[in-house]
């Protein structure tokens, strides 16, 4: 008897206490794992580099919003784009200031054509900044702040589809900045020898950078940088010019050369520049 009369009484005592889980203020329970992440990345001086926003969710999301902070002395936010696994939300909204960025989105109406996101682990979003010339070596953390004394507030959380905030777990990450741009101010030595590098990230989703050198030989020489499919079809050229010698680094963001997003799996990338000829393969993910 006294079993039965617990079973009855527990919906009632988690009614009553259920306020408690979740005040104004907003602390609730982050033991799952959800996750909202900053991949840790690398770059040079003066150079661009592009940051992964990762999100790890055990639930179907409707709409997320996070914003993180910077040191604006180093880092220039330049742009950012979204994840491919929220190519159809309807909203994708980011905006900046002097050392933070913030993105929301929502999957409007929760139809068919907009449906939440499913549970899983990926990319949200990727954010382009710019590393200030002068940066010296070291690491510097990318973290997410929110700012509730914002008009509006502004929260790290996610929202299911009952429309309730959900605040994941918030991981910083790092940006090692290799190169310093006042290390010295000798001319650099010019590259003597051809080099294509491994891209990276590798797997990707859905932008890899791949980094080469040109020889000082033969400056300025003729290049293609192209890409090809397992069946040797060429899926598109990110590079058809004459270039000088020095180190470049290009982008590419999954789309085939009509811009249409191409499937998973294996792909080929080769380096032409006069008689050095180079192939790298890289693993694109969805």
């Amino acid at each position: 008897m006294k079993w039965k009369f617990a079973l009855v009484l527990s919906p009632v005592i988690a009614l009553l206490f259920a306020p408690l889980l979740f005040s104004m203020e907003g602390k609730p329970d982050t033991s799952y794992a959800d996750t909202l992440k900053v991949i840790n990345c690398q770059a040079d001086a003066g150079s661009t580099v592009l940051i992964p926003i990762w999100l790890v969710n055990s639930f179907p999301v409707a709409g997320f919003e996070f914003r993180i902070v910077f040191n604006d002395s180093i880092l220039t936010p330049i742009g950012c784009s979204r994840g491919s696994r929220i190519d159809y939300f309807a909203n994708f909204v980011p905006t900046s200031g002097e050392n933070w960025y913030r993105i929301w989105g929502t999957a409007s109406g929760l139809s068919e054509h907009n449906p939440p996101l499913s549970p899983g682990s990926d990319t949200l979003a990727f954010i382009s900044f710019l590393v200030d010339s002068n940066a010296q070596k070291g690491s510097y953390p990318i973290k997410f702040e929110a700012d509730p004394d914002h008009s509006p507030p502004i929260y790290n959380a996610l929202t299911d589809t009952l429309y309730q905030m959900i605040y994941p777990v918030c991981v910083t990450g790092t940006l090692k900045v290799e190169k310093s741009g006042i290390e010295d101010y000798s001319f650099p030595e010019l590259p003597r020898v051809f080099h294509l590098a491994q891209n990276y990230p590798n797997p990707f989703n859905p932008t890899t950078i791949i980094n080469y050198q040109l020889s000082i030989i033969n400056s300025p020489i003729y290049i293609t940088l192209k890409i090809y499919n397992v069946a040797g079809q060429l899926v598109k050229t990110l590079v058809d010019k004459k270039q000088e010698t020095g180190e470049y680094s290009v982008s590419w963001d999954g789309r085939d050369s009509f811009g249409e997003r191409v499937s998973c799996g294996v792909y080929f990338y080769r380096l032409v520049a006069g008689d050095f000829v180079a192939t790298k393969k890289m693993i694109l993910l969805r």
